[in-house]
């Protein structure tokens, strides 16, 4: 007879970390290792890099989540320090330049996978935040007419 895995809610896995319960590590892995390996494999193509880069994500982001208090949502959290975390990898070994992180036509990529606020992303690419809303309105106008026709 095999054993029956419980699935526990987001609010259960922080509440297990914040209580250091060391459950909370497989918890947080049975729970979210695709999705962070999935978020690193689309940054980069490399084997080696991915498996260094999700094992790197995992310890990281168990410390942090032990002293954290942010009341955002488990799966946001989670994507949005991995995405993080894979960029300043990628960039601090010279993979990435700072300036071709974020391409400017895929700011609603950006946004809508809740990687980076209007004002990060206003602040990366050195514009207003109104700027950032018009080329966000522009892009979502091309794409619908490209869709209609």
């Amino acid at each position: 007879m095999g054993v029956k895995k419980v699935e526990l809610s987001d609010e259960e896995i922080l509440f297990m970390f914040a209580k250091n319960n060391p459950l909370a590590w497989n918890a947080l892995y049975e729970s979210y290792s695709g999705l962070i390996y999935g978020l690193v494999s689309q940054q980069t193509k490399d084997q080696k890099l991915k498996d260094d880069i999700f094992e790197n994500v995992f310890v990281e982001l168990k410390n942090y989540l032990l002293t954290t208090h942010d009341l955002i949502s488990l799966k946001i959290l989670v994507c949005r320090f991995t995405t993080q975390f894979t960029k300043n990898y990628l960039r601090n070994r010279g993979i990435i330049s700072p300036k071709t992180e974020i391409r400017k036509d895929s700011m609603v990529h950006a946004v809508l996978q809740s990687t980076i606020t209007l004002p990060e992303l206003a602040q990366h690419l050195e514009i207003t935040e109104t700027e950032v809303k018009k080329r966000i309105r522009l892009e979502l106008t091309t794409l619908r007419s490209e869709l209609s026709s």
